[in-house]
């Protein structure tokens, strides 16, 4: 712990040391708004930049597939209380069938070899982790047709995973990119959130977004296909794939974050494990419920949708969101990926200002990170894989037992391009201690 926190607090003076440059620019891009599932990125070429050694480094296994997300990241890593860990990934060997959940543990000393195959029986994706039982785990995914994947075993890093659909409702059988948690004493209570891969129940400008619960262990759903309050067609056109998260939950106490172009950005909380839910605004969003008769938007910004939250000890919820926007022409909807800046925000802030002016959120404490020109002819972004997000983006935040807060994001570096030519994403961080 002294040496993460060390490491952090070395990377926390240079973003503060940057904040005397200026906000870089690239030229902004445009694509359709709606994720789809079988998005194929070209493979890049091997980053030939020496990689740090400030940190441990440590190869869990391979993928060919690189778009991991559409914008929020899962929970795909757990750090057990006896220091072993579980993680998880899209593995893909080929650009189609063989695509599925890479799986591996590590014992509290080392990881195990990368695997060689998926844990699924089906083609699958955007795996989702979580304990499960006494001493087991649990995986869930989702299938191209069928729903939801869930895929369990009693014991960790040993025996055959067991696999059950978990489907969607009829008309939108087939929801997909899953968030799960599980809490209660034997981490038996699953909650689930997903998009339909259609519209719903008026939700028709792209999908729903619906909440499941189990109190067994996934064997039996009392709560499914559910629109929590405040998320109902009444309020938005819909809502799109990974634009939402899960933080860690305390107790009964489960949250989860909502972020994206074409929505507000809020959270959804739960003091009773999923009976009740309570909605804070963080970002409203004018054109979240468009009429009908507008074919026109003009360019806005707004959160790219890639967003994580977490609850510290003391019960206050930490946001943090990359910064994106979106248009309309001749009736279609469009997202803007490549505007700069990290957004955060926690429950004693008033809402964000919805200009999202960088030296406005600055001056509130508001601006995380964000890519500045590097001080040297020549360090100017030169371009940026269409990754449908910003370029300080793909935030995560972590809080220790001390309270401590880590932020980790991934963003566009200037200098140094790659053949293509594209700017390197490199990983940054930033630590805050407790006030």
């Amino acid at each position: 712990m002294k040496k993460f926190t060390l490491f952090l607090l070395v990377i926390c003076i240079s973003a503060m040391a940057m904040a005397q440059t200026k906000f870089a620019k690239a030229p902004l891009k445009s694509m359709p708004a709606q994720a789809i599932k079988n998005q194929i990125l070209p493979v890049q070429s091997v980053n030939p930049i020496t990689n740090s050694k400030a940190v441990q480094e440590d190869i869990l296994g391979s993928t060919i597939y690189d778009m991991q997300t559409n914008g929020a990241i899962q929970n795909r890593m757990y750090v057990y209380p006896d220091g072993t860990m579980a993680g998880t990934w899209i593995r893909g060997t080929d650009v189609g069938s063989q695509r599925g959940t890479g799986y591996n543990y590590n014992d509290g000393t080392s990881w195990g070899d990368p695997p060689t195959t998926r844990i699924e029986t089906r083609r699958a994706g955007w795996p989702s982790y979580s304990p499960w039982g006494t001493n087991g785990e649990m995986v869930v995914t989702h299938d191209d047709i069928l729903g939801l994947i869930v895929c369990k075993r009693p014991t960790r890093a040993t025996g055959a995973w067991t696999q059950s659909i978990l489907a969607g409702p009829t008309g939108a059988v087939d929801i997909s990119w899953p968030r799960m948690i599980t809490n209660g004493p034997t981490n038996n209570y699953v909650h689930v959130i997903a998009t339909t891969y259609s519209g719903y129940m008026g939700l028709d400008d792209s999908y729903a977004l619906l909440y499941y619960r189990s109190l067994d262990g996934g064997t039996t759903w009392d709560k499914r296909n559910i629109i929590l309050p405040g998320m109902d067609s009444t309020i938005y056109g819909g809502f799109n794939g990974d634009e939402y998260a899960w933080g860690t939950p305390f107790g009964d106490t489960i949250y989860f974050a909502v972020s994206g172009p074409w929505i507000d950005t809020f959270i959804m909380k739960s003091i009773d494990n999923g009976e009740t839910w309570t909605k804070t605004t963080v970002l409203s969003n004018a054109n979240k419920k468009l009429p009908a008769s507008v074919t026109y938007v003009a360019p806005f910004r707004n959160s790219d949708g890639a967003v994580a939250v977490e609850m510290d000890h003391n019960g206050v919820i930490h946001l943090a969101f990359g910064i994106g926007g979106g248009s309309m022409t001749a009736g279609t909807r469009y997202i803007t990926i490549n505007q700069n800046g990290l957004v955060y925000w926690n429950t004693t802030m008033p809402m964000i200002q919805d200009s999202l002016d960088l030296d406005v959120l600055e001056a509130n404490g508001q601006l995380l990170g964000y890519v500045s020109d590097g001080p040297n002819p020549g360090d100017t972004i030169v371009g940026a894989p269409s990754y449908r997000v910003g370029l300080s983006s793909f935030p995560q935040i972590s809080i220790d037992e001390w309270n401590n807060l880590y932020f980790i994001w991934a963003a566009v570096t200037p200098g140094n391009p790659s053949p293509d030519p594209f700017n390197y994403r490199h990983i940054w961080g930033r630590g805050q201690v407790p006030r």
